[in-house]
């Protein structure tokens, strides 16, 4: 059931950063227009970097100083969430037993980068029914979307979160070969080197509660990224993806959509956790004891491994699937 509130909500949310910035969006599609004036070639992953916004918001208010600099840091990462949001306009509704073993699963060891980066749109609007256990209190959902990090090449991480009346507390964590936990320290450190006086508000309690939030995130985001991910049946013709410019007299143009578009998550999976979490069948001896096998997650490659001379074979892929709790040992229909 489409939740209205949070539609009504994330369209005030455009609608207030619109009065706020009313050049935004049309300084916005100029800079990606002119891509020498920021000195980045966009990835087609980003709408706009972050630090384009932080200029656009500059530009309205002047250079930010130590007193001024946490809002506007704060109004420049909305926009650039806003932004890439506002021409999907996606809410992703997940299966409530699918997000509570999501999770209860965050990604361990290394990013998977090359994933990360298969997002179904710019920016992605994920619902968190009763928050989001260990990180910051009165979280209704969260923005996700990719920017371009210290290195241009390099992406990094966003999350903005949702608390219902505001928008705040951005989470940045950098992507590489390293863990979550590892993406948060290298963020909080050039940050601190970048601004010093920030030094005291990335104390040992927000970082807890950032890299909480990121795993949350990336977690879900990771679904989103799979191969076969289980979005709203994924009707031939209806799934998610990046926004297509359309043919006008003056050139190719973005247009938002009319309203929000909801995405329901993992139903199917959900039915069948929810089934094997109810008692457990006759038992035979023989087998195993009837347990859940926790859910996880599976990375593996794809694609031919020898190339053919002569031939042109598509290159190995990396993909990552997530295992749902699996039913071992039961008896009947579920062996």
């Amino acid at each position: 059931m489409p939740d209205v509130t949070t539609q009504k909500r994330l369209i005030d949310y455009l609608a207030l950063y619109s009065r706020a910035y009313p050049e935004a969006w049309r300084m916005a599609e100029k800079l990606r227009a002119n891509q020498d004036e920021i000195g980045i070639k966009i990835s087609p992953w980003c709408y706009l970097p972050v630090s384009a916004w932080i200029a656009i918001v500059e530009n309205r208010h002047g250079d930010m100083t130590p007193e001024t600099s946490p809002d506007l840091i704060t109004d420049g990462t909305a926009l650039a969430a806003l932004a890439g949001w506002r021409y999907t306009q996606g809410i992703y509704q997940f299966n409530a037993a699918v997000y509570a073993a999501l999770l209860a699963t965050p990604p361990s060891g290394d990013l998977p980068c090359d994933v990360l980066l298969r997002l179904p749109e710019w920016c992605v609007y994920i619902e968190t029914p009763g928050g989001i256990p260990g990180t910051f209190p009165g979280i209704c959902g969260m923005f996700i979307h990719l920017d371009h990090g210290d290195d241009a090449d390099a992406p990094a991480f966003r999350v903005v979160l949702d608390f219902g009346d505001r928008l705040g507390q951005p989470i940045n964590m950098a992507v590489g070969p390293w863990t979550v936990a590892d993406g948060i320290e290298r963020t909080r450190v050039a940050i601190v080197a970048e601004h010093p006086h920030t030094a005291a508000d990335l104390d040992a309690e927000f970082i807890s509660q950032a890299t909480a939030t990121a795993n949350a995130a990336v977690s879900l985001a990771l679904y989103l990224c799979a191969d076969e991910p289980e979005i709203d049946g994924y009707i031939a013709g209806s799934k998610p993806h990046y926004p297509t410019p359309k043919r006008t007299k003056r050139g190719w143009l973005l247009y938002p959509p009319d309203k929000p578009r909801v995405w329901r998550i993992g139903d199917q999976t959900g039915s069948e956790i929810e089934r094997f979490s109810g008692p457990a069948h006759a038992h035979d001896h023989k087998g195993p004891r009837p347990h859940i096998r926790r859910a996880h997650w599976h990375g593996f490659w794809s694609g031919p491994i020898k190339q053919r001379e002569g031939v042109e074979l598509p290159p190995r892929r990396f993909g990552y699937k997530w295992i749902p709790p699996i039913a071992v040992g039961v008896g009947g229909d579920d062996e």
